[in-house]
């Protein structure tokens, strides 16, 4: 927690604020409210909301995400999948936009269950990552794209993630209709590696966790084919996605 409150404040604010919480507390007891008026004075600011999430709440945030990127504007969709009886976090957040061999940071407000956030780039970047460098306590797990109880009209293959990611990162992938689906990564020259998925899936969103422990740092990719069992269109459905094991 007082690692996330570094990243809040940034180390300026975050290193005074320990100086003189120790210059007047030093060889004498303290309590956490007592370090918060210090967090306060420094910050100038009250930091009310930021202790009552993380030191007087229960549980930490779930994020998942997905995004989109059309007419040089990345459309970013954070949720928060934590139990409904846990509070909804608000937070400032770094994400990053990974492009080639390049990278652009934002930092947006997130504050509600399910948002979404335009940021402008004008190349389609490769993936989008929250929290690239860890400043928040959390959990990342797999976005919610079907409602509950229903059947998906169109198949679909995410962005893994995390991207990059070392040595292990989750696929989701959406099946539209009866189908049998392969889900096989190559690398760059194009040669299978390995397959992860080869049988028939009923209408729904699925999950495989690819773990890259024998593979060296590069791009990789994976494609996803679902070919409908029956009534199905010639072809059937592909789609392949880049990834980015960096160790």
């Amino acid at each position: 927690v007082i690692h996330t409150l570094r990243g809040v404040l940034g180390d300026s604010l975050f290193f005074r604020t320990l100086k003189a919480f120790q210059a007047k507390w030093a060889g004498k007891s303290a309590v956490t409210s007592e370090f918060k008026s210090v967090v306060d004075s420094i910050a100038q600011r009250d930091m009310g909301w930021f202790f009552n999430q993380w030191i007087y709440g229960r549980g930490w945030p779930q994020y998942a995400s997905r995004f989109s990127w059309s007419a040089d504007t990345i459309s970013l969709t954070i949720q928060q999948r934590q139990q409904e009886n846990l509070p909804t976090y608000k937070m400032p957040m770094r994400v990053r936009a990974y492009y080639g061999t390049q990278q652009r940071d934002y930092v947006v407000q997130d504050s509600l269950r399910d948002q979404t956030f335009r940021l402008p780039l004008n190349v389609q970047p490769d993936s989008v990552v929250l929290d690239p460098d860890g400043w928040i306590l959390k959990q990342i797990v797999a976005p919610t794209s079907v409602a509950e109880g229903k059947h998906p009209s169109e198949s679909k293959l995410h962005q893994n993630y995390p991207n990059p990611f070392n040595p292990t990162t989750t696929m989701s992938f959406v099946i539209g209709h009866s189908s049998f689906v392969t889900l096989r990564v190559y690398d760059v020259l194009g040669r299978e590696l390995t397959t992860l998925v080869n049988e028939v899936k009923q209408p729904g969103e699925y999950t495989v966790q690819f773990d890259a422990s024998q593979l060296s740092s590069g791009v990789y990719y994976y494609r996803l084919t679902a070919r409908q069992t029956e009534g199905g269109q010639a072809g059937g459905f592909v789609e392949t996605r880049k990834l980015m094991l960096v160790r």
